[in-house]
């Protein structure tokens, strides 16, 4: 019987794998197309299979056995490259074999500086399907689910011989395509990734860490002022406008303005060869007529070209479309702070593959000013859980799952003449040479300088980086020289005072976020200030930057200049979410301020929306007595003020929870003057909703308040630490109203699979929930990670009772036992859970 274990085996994960596919009609691609063989093609061979647009070439930098399955790859300070090579990928269509220990993380040297790496050698071996690395502290970071490890070699061989734990949960080793990744060190000294929604930061030499925004699924990139950029599957380019962290003091503020922005609009593909290996290819409008991929489906990681070799790309992004075996150039333009690209080549790429293999998965600039682009030269891309039956089959018929150990690495440089690849020596250069690197025109050489300088946290270097930033020529070196200040923890006075009057721009900004330490104390009302003059400055960052600077203090003129800050720039969306993000708890007086104010007297562009987004942080807030207030003053507005009452209602309105129960809010007693607002006809219907949706007692309102959960003093104390736990590990995606966001994370207020089967809300939470989803009358197509390595039984009963018994959700109480019983009975399952799965449990 134990020799048919693998074909049962074999049999179960085909099942599973296909299970979430069942019902779809899957043709196979037309007959009059001539697909073409997918060979495995030599390294010379390779370089003629690309359409290439004109002014460049390809060079192969290095090709296996050197590199086998490479996924990403960083440089130290000395140019040596390492590579994390996911050497069990996709072996065969079951994924046979991704549990075991093949991965590495091999060092490659170029020793002559021609550009190709002619020595590789194996840093660390034994991995299980290694995913991201980043140099840091004379070491390497490396991602091996769910451990980062830091690997580093002591004695001078190239292989690792210290391997310590750096931290632990940073992803569950299952779906490779929805785990954290990417580990990229940011402008602002703290390590970023995709798939993640935590961050981390180097302080006396350990790392600390930090929640933070969830940001796409494969790959991290930055430009010169440390923008993120990131993506889906679906949607190649993502952005933050705006620095995420100054939304999160502020849980009243919801979907904070330029974050998880487009900047991207157009996602039509224009490949160099037909596309039949696409996982949904059998779906109309997914390829053309003739083959080709039509929109992006399997983004992966993205680079801002930050090189010298390339002037005219600065800040241009690169986007690999493993699927449609293209890079996809997007210029970039900028204004009024806000950026947006489009595809420069009329119905074409800029990396075409002619080579079915040809998979990008990743772009860097490199240490030599190049593009580098990391090909997995992987045949079958789609892992397992997610493989439908149509790829597989094409696969199979074209033997693109042989043979496994593949991999290619390349670098873009000019059609003419040759790039050097000389070794930086970074890593043993004095103060004084990486404060002069800080102001290099490769960003590349800039961001591993200022790394390195904050990580030796040497006070000597003070005075030279205080020099720099407001005597260095480059405006990129003041702005680098700021930053590498900021990581030392230094905020002299003087040295901020003169950068808050820099020419650039992008060097302003960065000193109004330098001096925010000098907001509090005895020199708090001098910077407030300094600060509030640029309130008014000619470019729109530098007026954003300031109303964020400005909520970092609770100096009480602070609120006075943030109020000027509004007036001013009300019809700017980041500048009126900067100055809310500051205000948590008093928005309603902010409103209250805003409405009475002379200038309000009649309406401009923007006075009404930012009347609305205060309206909306108060009903976030959620007490019922600032609520009653905010009426009352909507109510007061009189005659001449009727727009501003319009714009309170409509704010209120607008942040209602689409989830919300009528009587979910509940208030002591009618709102002081609602009279006046049911008797206008013009907000009478405003009025009607208003009192549909919040419960009072007497005239105006229809709607039953909700009764609040009973719990015991037990049930309390678990609701309570449910609570503590899911503002801790939840809210980042959930949200802390319990609305999620759109299009990532579905909302649990009002969700029947919360308040419904604890025993699929159970599973959902241990093993993570992956395809299409309905949640409150919302369609998600999610992959929810598993929870179950992070938390115990207690804390998923905590959880489970805290959102069964918020925002208006009533259900049970949830047993630590019955949690554990569940963990129990599903101890051998090591896959996410799709709808239908969940569905046949009670």
């Amino acid at each position: 019987m134990r020799r048919y274990a693998p074909l049962l085996i074999a049999a179960f994960l085909l099942s599973a794998a296909n299970s979430a596919f069942a019902g779809e009609d899957m043709p196979p691609p037309p007959a009059h197309w001539k697909i073409p063989p997918a060979p495995v093609l030599s390294a010379d061979e390779v370089l003629k299979s690309f359409k290439l647009q004109s002014g460049y070439k390809l060079e192969l930098v290095a090709i296996e056995p050197m590199v086998e399955k490479p996924v990403a790859v960083a440089w130290d300070g000395d140019g040596r490259m390492f590579v994390a090579e996911m050497r069990a990928y996709m072996h065969d269509p079951l994924g046979s074999g991704e549990d075991k220990p093949t991965g590495r993380v091999s060092m490659l040297v170029d020793s002559d500086g021609d550009g190709k790496y002619d020595k590789s050698t194996v840093f660390v071996d034994n991995l299980v399907m290694p995913r991201a690395v980043m140099c840091v502290m004379g070491g390497v970071l490396i991602a091996e689910p769910p451990v980062v490890w830091f690997c580093k070699d002591t004695n001078g061989d190239g292989k690792a011989d210290v391997k310590e734990k750096a931290w632990e949960k940073y992803a569950k080793q299952d779906n490779p395509e929805h785990q954290a990744n990417g580990l990229m060190w940011g402008l602002d000294n703290w390590i970023y990734s995709a798939n993640h929604t935590v961050r981390y930061k180097l302080v006396d030499g350990k790392f600390i860490e930090e929640a933070t925004n969830f940001r796409g699924q494969w790959g991290m990139t930055q430009d010169d002022t440390g923008r993120p950029y990131y993506n889906t599957n679906s949607d190649q380019l993502r952005t933050d406008q705006v620095d995420a962290a100054y939304y999160r003091r502020n849980p009243n503020l919801l979907n904070g303005a330029g974050l998880n922005a487009k900047a991207a609009a157009n996602n039509t593909t224009w490949p160099s060869r037909m596309n039949p290996g696409v996982n949904r290819g059998y779906r109309k409008g997914q390829l053309r007529d003739d083959g080709t991929l039509a929109s992006f489906t399997a983004v992966c990681g993205s680079g801002v070209y930050r090189g010298d070799v390339f002037p005219d790309w600065v800040g241009d992004v690169f986007t690999c479309e493993p699927s449609g075996n293209f890079v996809r150039h997007a210029k970039m333009v900028e204004k009024d702070g806000v950026v947006n690209t489009d595809n420069p080549y009329n119905k074409s790429e800029f990396i075409g593959g002619l080579d079915e293999r040809f998979r990008p998965v990743n772009c860097y600039t490199g240490p030599d000013g190049a593009l580098y682009v990391v090909d997995m030269y992987q045949g079958l891309l789609q892992h397992r859980v997610f493989l439908t039956p149509f790829l597989r089959d094409q696969a199979l018929q074209r033997g693109l799952e042989k043979p496994p150990h593949l991999g290619r690495i390349y670098r873009v440089v000019p059609d003419k003449g040759k790039v050097a690849n000389p070794s930086p020596k970074l890593e043993k250069a004095t103060v004084a040479e990486l404060i002069e690197a800080l102001s290099h025109a490769n960003g590349w050489r800039r961001d591993t300088a200022q790394r390195l300088l904050v990580e030796r946290q040497d006070k000597a270097a003070l005075p030279l980086l205080r020099k720099a930033a407001t005597d260095a020529k480059s405006p990129l070196g003041r702005l680098h020289a700021l930053f590498t200040l900021m990581g030392l923890g230094d905020s002299d006075p003087a040295t901020i005072d003169a950068a808050l009057a820099d020419k650039d721009a992008r060097v302003r900004a960065a000193a109004l976020r330098a001096a925010e330490p000098l907001l509090t104390g005895a020199t708090a009302s001098e910077w407030v200030a300094k600060v509030a003059a640029l309130e008014k400055d000619s470019d729109a960052r530098v007026r954003v930057q300031t109303a964020f600077t400005l909520g970092a203090t609770t100096d009480g003129k602070a609120d006075d200049e943030l109020m000027k800050v509004l007036l001013a720039n009300a019809n700017d969306p980041l500048v009126r979410d900067a100055v809310a993000s500051g205000l948590p708890g008093r928005e309603f007086q902010m409103l209250t301020r805003l409405c009475a104010d002379p200038a309000l007297a009649s309406t401009k562009p923007g006075y009404k929306e930012a009347i609305m987004r205060l309206a909306g942080c108060v009903i976030a807030e959620n007490k019922p007595g600032k609520i009653s207030a905010t009426l009352s003053l909507a109510a007061n507005q009189g005659d001449s003020g009727r727009w501003r009452a319009e714009a309170i209602l409509d704010g209120l309105l607008a942040a209602k929870p689409k989830t919300a129960k009528p009587g979910s809010i509940a208030l002591k007693s009618p709102p002081d003057g609602w009279k006046a607002i049911t008797s206008d006809a013009k907000m009478a219907d405003r009025a009607k909703k208003i009192g549909e949706w919040i419960a009072w007692s007497g005239e105006g309102s229809t709607a039953k308040a909700v009764e609040p959960a009973k719990l015991s003093a037990g049930d309390q104390k678990r609701f309570d630490s449910g609570k503590t736990r899911y503002q801790t590990l939840c809210v980042a995606c959930h949200q802390l109203n319990g609305q999620g966001l759109a299009g990532l994370a579905p909302p649990l207020a009002g969700s029947e699979w919360v308040e419904g089967s604890e025993g699929r809300l159970a599973r959902i939470i241990i093993h993570g929930v992956r395809g299409e989803i309905v949640a409150a009358g919302v369609t998600f197509n999610v992959e929810m990670p598993p929870l179950g390595g992070a938390l115990d039984d207690e804390a998923i009963a905590e959880i489970m009772t805290y959102v069964r018994n918020e925002w208006g959700n009533r259900a049970n109480v949830v047993e630590t036992s019955a949690v554990k019983a569940i963990r129990t009975a599903e101890a051998k399952r090591g896959e996410s859970w799709t709808v239908e799965e969940l569905m046949k449990i009670k």
